[in-house]
């Protein structure tokens, strides 16, 4: 049997992400959602998910962008001197190259985040990470879950092969870089009884995932339970509204097209022609 999980990352971001998300699960093939609770959007985005149960919602760990919900104090190995998280991937990973990360305050943090969700009503089904540090920081994402009971969690690891991979594609080291980490974290995650899609992908399209693309991942996904994630309405003039305090999103000029494709009937079609569940997090 063929099972999928079509997840939007960065719910609560902004306005447009919301609404991206619910119509991606009204009108479309969208099953599940994971939420940033440190978003300009969050309260809305409680209030989304409260009004439709059947979507799975989970935690986007972030410890990136924004404003951390832990007091900077508490957290001082994972803020700048304005308190505010380092908004740079390679700021971040350079302290934790340089052992400069207590892995003890990121379990806090994470803790904290997913904490503030469940408050707010918000069932959490899983959880993944803003640029996928979830992965980085494994072992701190692992302690979080386990202390609030979190049962399901992204294995960001894609296998390149899909058309359009090429050495000139940024993403493709992105890709070979997270894939490494994939059987370590996998046996983490089955070492705490904590359930992971068979397969993921979304990081070769992020950004521009069109019909054709997202249908041509659905007609190549292979037995067992998959994860595709998707960014749906992610609007540069809003993502730049954020301000410094999120710093700059890296966005394809498609990122827009997204909500489209998931309401699109070519991916519909590709869902029914090859006999493929849509799941959330909850059945995996």
């Amino acid at each position: 049997m063929k099972r999928l999980i079509i997840n939007a990352d960065d719910f609560g971001l902004t306005g447009s992400v919301n609404q991206g998300v619910r119509r991606g699960f009204l009108e479309g093939v969208l099953t599940s959602a994971t939420i940033v609770v440190n978003g300009a959007a969050y309260e809305k985005a409680v209030a989304i998910a409260a009004e439709n149960p059947g979507l799975g919602v989970g935690v986007h760990l972030n410890i990136l962008r924004g404003r951390p919900v832990l007091p900077p104090g508490r957290i001082p190995s994972l803020v700048g001197p304005d308190g505010l998280f380092l908004r740079s991937t390679a700021a971040l990973l350079l302290r934790f190259l340089t052992r400069r990360i207590d892995p003890r305050e990121v379990a806090e943090e994470f803790s904290a985040q997913i904490g503030r969700a469940l408050a707010d009503g918000v069932p959490v089904t899983h959880l993944d990470g803003e640029k996928h540090l979830h992965m980085v920081f494994m072992g701190p994402a692992v302690e979080a879950a386990r202390r609030h009971g979190i049962r399901g969690m992204r294995v960001s690891g894609e296998r390149p092969g899909l058309p359009r991979w090429g050495l000139l594609n940024r993403r493709l080291y992105a890709s070979l870089a997270l894939g490494a980490g994939t059987r370590r974290a996998r046996r983490q995650l089955d070492a705490e009884g904590i359930r992971h899609p068979d397969r993921f992908f979304g990081i070769q399209y992020s950004g521009e995932m069109l019909p054709d693309c997202l249908a041509r991942i659905i007609d190549a996904l292979p037995e067992g339970t998959s994860e595709i994630m998707t960014h749906p309405g992610r609007l540069r003039c809003e993502l730049d509204a954020l301000g410094a305090e999120f710093g700059r999103y890296d966005l394809s000029s498609r990122c827009a097209d997204e909500l489209d494709t998931l309401i699109s009937p070519l991916v519909k079609n590709a869902i029914g022609r090859n006999g493929i569940r849509l799941i959330s997090y909850r059945e995996v």
